[in-house]
């Protein structure tokens, strides 16, 4: 056919030169380049890029994507600005095409300092009263731009200081997000929001009152703001939105006054707000100078916040008296996935605290202590706590001074959490060799949490099986069904089962039925299944009791003398055998005309030998 037509060709304009430009700029910064794009702009005063790290804003926008709540942009549609350096006139003209443009759903403007541009090229001197601030048209146009599309559902603003001069300007962009429902996630991180004194409220203030609760954002970043108590009572009053699964206030001071006393209303405040949201997924609250009272208030509403999955309590002052209290809120919790308490003075004490939440939990996956101060005690307790958790896929504990062997023994009880994942999974497939030899022990002691399902299909997997103590303990969870046992052709298995007597002449006498069928025979020689399960048995009582002439033991082997021995006589009377053994194992069991039974009439050994060709009688003579 005829070739098709090509596509239409997209308009080159400044979106497309930007997008050129900052690919650009990347891989000369991966290929080792000397590109600095606070180069130009190292007389700023409020810069705050060493607060705002590259890595530290990676490692919070990774939380966008929120136990797969959130989906991954598609690089088609994501817009990359950050850290280009634009300068007034091109913000404008990308602000001007961005405003129509249907195509962009995600944009990253981050770090290219739109609060500071300013007509003269210079940023004017902050005003001495400090209300009235010069208007600046960077903001302005993106305010204009965001009130305008329909399209974009991702917005990264982050490292622009909107708030350093222009509360007014900040006040028009941020007025952009309302009733704006097809914005999701919004990052407002390192900005200033309140002025390098902390007390400029207009625009946090107009955002908080009026814009955050007609929107329909799922994630809020508002780290590196120097948010105080004052502040988070304003934020309070709209953080109650449905639709917010993330909430991050990292790196603020939510427990503070403007000048920096403590002040835990602003707290409480929150907690009581938070209490209300049910739909909250993720609160990060790190580097906030929480304490043990916050950590408290924090374990009284957690039973309401039912959708709470991550929390992150990293850098605080919190002790072992807070993660008591934390750990209580959560035992029972069937929700919270990730714990992270790193960098808080915790100590052994509160370490036992959280093995018991690890070991009470078992819906947690992920768990990071670092720089608590751990020790020995702690490594000793979450080990046993992990012989009963089947769920903890995460533990990290680095930097607390254990040894490189204390470490390597939580890494190996977490890694069974995920053999048994594995084990779950594909039963017959797992290999069991191809495992270290002191992750063979600890799984030993984690196979009994397997459904026992599972466990039967271990019956097939040959490298389980191998194993002496593996088969053992499976045969001891989920003996072998008799069609398995009949098939298996194994008499070992039915040596190890820990079962009645009964029961383990039946499996061997069913053995033997099964490998004369296999074989063609037509007759089934009762007396040597009944002898090889005579040694058998004799070999298990000598290894549980010592030797057999034991005086402790003499009335047991009578009786087991005489059950043999009526045993033997019923299988000659009813025609199975020709003759009984000629050597006894006990001694002194004598011929087949000895006993009892011998002086039977023919009529009734007539009667026994129609009985013996019926399938009930010889499964009355096995069991």
């Amino acid at each position: 056919g005829d070739a098709p037509a090509p596509a239409p060709a997209r308009r080159a304009g400044v979106i497309d030169q930007k997008r050129g430009a900052a690919n650009f700029l990347l891989v000369k910064q991966h290929a080792g380049g000397d590109y600095n794009p606070f180069g130009s702009m190292e007389s700023s005063a409020s810069l705050q890029s060493s607060l705002a790290t590259d890595e530290a804003r990676e490692a919070a926008l990774a939380m966008m994507t929120v136990r797969g709540y959130l989906n991954p942009v598609e690089a088609d549609s994501h817009l990359d600005c950050r850290d280009t350096g634009l300068n007034l006139h091109e913000t404008k003209e990308l602000a001007a095409e961005l405003a129509r443009d249907p195509d962009v759903t995600s944009i990253d403007l981050s770090g290219n300092m739109i609060g500071l541009l300013h007509p003269d090229g210079v940023p004017p001197p902050r005003p001495d009263d400090g209300h009235t601030y010069p208007a600046l048209p960077g903001m302005e146009a993106l305010a204009d731009c965001f009130r305008e599309n329909v399209a974009l559902t991702r917005i990264d603003i982050s490292r622009n200081s909107f708030g350093d001069l222009g509360q007014p300007s900040l006040v028009k962009l941020l007025d952009s997000f309302k009733h704006k429902k097809n914005i999701k996630i919004l990052d407002l991180s390192a900005n200033g929001l309140l002025g390098p004194e902390g007390n400029r409220f207009p625009g946090l203030a107009h955002f908080c009152l009026r814009v955050l609760s007609t929107t329909s954002l799922v994630h809020l970043d508002l780290t590196f703001n120097e948010i105080h108590a004052e502040a988070v009572k304003m934020l309070s009053n709209g953080i109650s939105i449905p639709s917010l699964l993330c909430l991050d206030l990292s790196h603020n001071r939510v427990s503070e006054e403007p000048r920096g006393g403590y002040d835990p209303s602003g707290w409480n405040i929150l907690m009581g707000r938070l209490q209300l949201n049910h739909t909250l997924t993720c609160l990060k609250v790190a580097d906030n100078r929480l304490g043990n009272a916050e950590c408290i208030e924090l374990a009284k509403v957690a039973e309401q916040m039912m959708g709470l999955r991550c929390l992150d309590l990293r850098d605080n002052l919190i002790h072992a008296v807070g993660v008591s209290a934390l750990a209580n809120a959560f035992y029972d919790d069937e929700h919270l996935e990730v714990l992270d308490v790193s960098g808080n003075p915790i100590t052994d004490v509160g370490g036992r605290h959280l093995a018991k939440l690890v070991k009470m939990n078992s819906y947690l996956r992920e768990l990071e202590i670092n720089r608590c101060g751990l020790g020995e005690n702690t490594v000793r307790a979450m080990d046993k706590a992990l012989y009963i958790n089947t769920t903890l896929e995460l533990l990290q504990a680095h930097e607390n001074g254990l040894s490189r062997t204390k470490m390597q023994v939580l890494a190996d009880a977490v890694q069974c959490n995920f053999e048994l994942r594995d084990i779950w999974e594909d039963p017959v497939k797992y290999d069991l060799n191809a495992r270290s030899p002191a992750l063979v022990r600890l799984l030993l002691k984690k196979v009994h949490l397997l459904p026992s399902e599972q466990l039967h299909k271990l019956y097939s997997n040959k490298s389980v099986m191998a194993n002496p103590d593996y088969e053992k303990l499976i045969v001891e969870l989920a003996p072998p069904s008799r069609k398995h046992i009949i098939l298996s052709g194994s008499a070992g298995m039915s040596k190890t089962l820990v079962a009645g007597e009964g029961k383990l002449k039946a499996a061997l006498m069913i053995q033997r039925q099964w490998r004369f069928k296999k074989s063609g025979k037509k007759r089934v020689d009762f007396q040597e299944a009944v002898n090889i399960m005579i040694k058998e048995k004799k070999r298990e009582l000598h290894n549980r009791f010592g030797y057999a002439g034991h005086a402790a033991n003499k009335k047991m082997w009578a009786d087991k003398k005489r059950k043999a021995k009526a045993k033997l006589l019923t299988a000659v009377k009813l025609g199975l055998t020709s003759k009984g053994p000629k050597v006894s194992p006990f001694g002194g069991l004598g011929g087949a005309g000895e006993g009892e039974g011998a002086e039977a009439t023919d009529a009734e050994l007539g009667v026994l030998r129609a009985a013996a060709r019926s399938r009930s009688a010889c499964r009355e003579l096995a069991g």
